[in-house]
């Protein structure tokens, strides 16, 4: 029972530390390939990892948001001619 209630921070902290080592290597977009890599491979490996409940949506929620930050109507000109 412990371990379930705990596999959900110890993916979270496993892919911190993916995305910090990335980002310590420079590599584009170290915080979201770095934690998708480290996820992959501790499950492929058989660590049957899971996140937090609702996890996937407040991502989506993050990313998006941080995204949409970008769109300016300067942007949205320059999309819209394309």
């Amino acid at each position: 029972m412990l371990f379930r209630a705990l596999n959900p921070a110890i993916a979270l902290a496993l892919c911190a530390a993916g995305g910090a080592a990335l980002a310590t290597l420079r590599t584009p977009l170290p915080w979201m390939i770095g934690p998708l890599l480290t996820m992959a491979a501790w499950n492929f490996s058989g660590a049957r990892l899971r996140s937090f409940r609702y996890g996937r949506q407040a991502g989506q929620l993050v990313i998006g948001t941080a995204l949409g930050l970008y769109f300016t109507p300067v942007v949205a000109r320059q999309v819209v001619s394309t």
